[in-house]
């Protein structure tokens, strides 16, 4: 859970501290579902990612959505548009862990360097970033299919569960899947507080990046393949209730591959 990734954004930060709090009080006074959260959840909490911007905010200085910004000896960075170019992140990305790109090679703030070699070290599954204005769960993915429209509903494969997650987050909201267009933040009553990120608006993200796939529960079938191998197929059921994570391998055979000249 990311917060404050803009400076002015504050809410997200103090909700994230709060919860840090509720989680440890509540795990100490024997909350059974809290205990078994912790203790079965790898849990991760970025209360503020930019301090900085934080603290310029909090002068009541406007941060800047596009530009940096120098106050003193105080430089911001907005760290949603503060990306390296993607010949720089590859070979991050795809080196040994141990491995460090030196900073002056990237060229970003060290807030960003920071978060990029913590998901680097920890893959994570899921994760959400708190922001502030809209009323609104905006879910994967973000970049539109057509190259020129900017708002355009890109549903993929996978938007079943995208839409499940992001609707079970909405209606446990005391108001954000409210249809009452009174109310503060009604912009996307229509939808009940969620909306696809490429029909809000168009954002691309770092291509050969690590993909998790979560699943509904249910039967699925599964495809291995890869270039010179034969392609295996399986039935997995995953149950609504589980109680550890389960496995399942495949075994590829390499596939003979004829050669004929013709003279």
């Amino acid at each position: 859970l990311v917060g404050n990734m803009h400076g002015n954004e504050v809410l997200g930060r103090q909700l994230l501290i709060y919860l840090a709090q509720y989680l440890c009080s509540e795990y100490m006074l024997g909350n059974q579902r809290i205990q078994s959260i912790i203790n079965n959840t790898r849990i991760h909490i970025l209360a503020s990612m930019n301090p900085d911007g934080y603290e310029l905010a909090a002068s009541e200085v406007e941060d800047s959505n596009d530009q940096e910004l120098s106050n003193q000896e105080v430089n911001i960075v907005n760290k949603k548009k503060d990306k390296p170019p993607l010949s720089a992140l590859i070979p991050f990305f795809s080196s040994v862990l141990n491995h460090v790109v030196p900073i002056s090679e990237l060229q970003v703030a060290p807030e960003t360097y920071a978060v990029m070699k913590w998901i680097r070290s920890l893959p994570f599954v899921q994760s959400a970033s708190l922001h502030g204005g809209e009323l609104v769960v905006s879910y994967p993915f973000d970049f539109s299919r057509h190259p020129h429209e900017e708002k355009m509903f890109s549903p993929t494969p996978d938007e079943q569960i995208f839409k499940q997650l992001a609707r079970t987050y909405a209606d446990a909201h005391a108001t954000m899947s409210n249809n009452d267009t009174d109310r503060c933040g009604a912009s996307f009553y229509r939808t009940r507080g969620i909306i696809n990120g490429a029909l809000w608006y168009s954002f691309a993200g770092a291509e050969d990046g690590d993909y998790w796939r979560l699943l509904n529960p249910g039967t699925h079938i599964l495809t291995a393949t890869a270039k010179g191998f034969s392609r295996v197929s399986k039935r997995v059921f995953l149950p609504h209730n589980m109680i550890k994570a389960g496995r399942v391998d495949f075994v590829l055979e390499k596939v003979l591959i004829l050669g004929f000249f013709v003279f």
